[in-house]
């Protein structure tokens, strides 16, 4: 006895043997098709994402049964801590502005029937380049960052009379 536990399309060809004089023989072949069997469990392709801050980064993930065949057709939930940025239904995450490292900082969720798994991953978000070629329009009282900046500029001013 043999167990197809892969996933797809397997051509299975039988023959059998019946003794005597002449021996008989007879052959069968099939086609079997295998389905993924329930969800087992997720996982985040990128356990560990490094990013600059204020830059997109995908997450993916892949749902698997438990003899690892892949999923397809369920919808992710994806889930960050709050100061680590911002990610959308679709894994498209923007780090925040704040470097650091954040243990578990996403979550990726996915359900199918009474079956939810979930699966974390830490994120490293890292100090981009300096700013160059700031702008100070004094008579305007204007600030200008140029486009090479990716985070927000946060700037101060003083005077003495």
């Amino acid at each position: 006895m043999h167990e197809y536990t892969k996933a797809g399309t397997h051509t299975i060809t039988i023959r059998a043997v019946k003794e005597g004089e002449p021996p008989k023989t007879s052959v069968m072949t099939l086609t079997i098709t295998v389905e993924p069997g329930p969800l087992d469990h997720v996982t985040i392709e990128t356990t560990t994402l490094v990013a600059e801050l204020a830059k997109q980064q995908q997450f993916n993930a892949t749902v698997r049964d438990r003899f690892d065949n892949p999923i397809p057709g369920l919808t992710f939930t994806f889930r960050l801590v709050e100061q680590t940025g911002l990610v959308d239904s679709q894994g498209m995450f923007v780090a925040g502005t704040k470097a650091g490292l954040y243990e578990d900082a996403v979550t990726v969720e996915v359900t199918q029937g009474t079956i939810t798994k979930t699966a974390t991953a830490d994120v490293t978000i890292e100090p981009g380049p300096l700013c160059t070629g700031l702008v100070l329009n004094p008579p305007e009282r204007q600030w200008r960052s140029p486009k090479s900046c990716s985070s927000p500029l946060r700037l101060s001013t003083s005077s003495t009379i």
